[in-house]
């Protein structure tokens, strides 16, 4: 959710800290993550840039006037509780404590925006709708074609994975980089 991103600060700092609620993590267990400065300016720089473009191409094309399930954002409460409260397209009041909802949950909150509705889930489609969780390991298969084809254009390198050149990457594979 935009609004569990750790946001940089003026102090600075090399790491920051977050928190997965349990509902959204494999094992059910919640988990605190820790995100390098530079990680949190990027995606910092995604959400005023390619995410922003992508809401205001939805709002422009009417894309949330369609969607049935939303529900949208009253108000976030904080402490060592924080809830959620919203309210649906019928008017229906809702609430829900932060660490019990689901991905499937989250991906229907939205906010009101500047220009209209617009969703919490922070990564988007191109679209403009929120990307479901699996869709990564798609975008993760597309770029490793697009790798072996372009560094491995023998195709006998191809069909061996002990003499390609080109990366291999997986979204679980992400968890373990580290940056020099």
């Amino acid at each position: 959710m935009t609004f569990e991103v750790p946001s940089l600060r003026l102090e600075g700092g090399r790491y920051y800290t977050g928190r997965l609620a349990a509902a959204v993590t494999r094992s059910k267990k919640a988990r605190t993550y820790y995100v390098e400065a530079h990680v949190v300016g990027d995606i910092e720089s995604y959400v005023e840039s390619s995410r922003a473009d992508a809401i205001r191409t939805a709002q422009a094309r009417g894309r949330y006037d369609g969607v049935r399930d939303m529900r949208v954002v009253t108000r976030l409460s904080r402490g060592p509780k924080p809830a959620v409260y919203w309210r649906d397209r019928q008017g229906v009041m809702g609430r829900i404590a932060l660490t019990e909802a689901t991905a499937d949950e989250r991906m229907t909150w939205y906010t009101e925006g500047p220009a209209g509705v617009e969703p919490l889930w922070l990564w988007l489609n191109e679209m403009g709708l929120p990307f479901q969780p699996h869709s990564w390991n798609n975008v993760f298969t597309a770029a490793n074609q697009r790798c072996r084809a372009v560094l491995d254009p023998d195709r006998e390198h191809r069909l061996d994975p002990h003499r390609s050149r080109a990366p291999y990457a997986t979204p679980h594979s992400c968890r373990h980089i580290v940056s020099a």
